[in-house]
């Protein structure tokens, strides 16, 4: 009798990011989300407030 081991599928999970090419460079930029339920619309909207606050832009 043959053993086997069934290996269950395991999916990588895809992390939000943005993409944006500046001349010949590409950047791949990360966003982490908090538990508390953020959207991306909202992630992206406080990110560009706190950058135009502190003149980062």
């Amino acid at each position: 009798m043959e053993n086997t081991v069934a290996i269950p599928e395991t999916r990588a999970q895809i992390a939000p990011s943005l993409m944006i090419h500046r001349g010949g460079t590409t950047f791949l930029i990360g966003i982490k989300f908090a538990d508390k339920g953020d959207t991306l619309e909202d992630k992206v909207k406080r990110m560009i407030r706190k950058d135009v606050q502190n003149g980062d832009f």
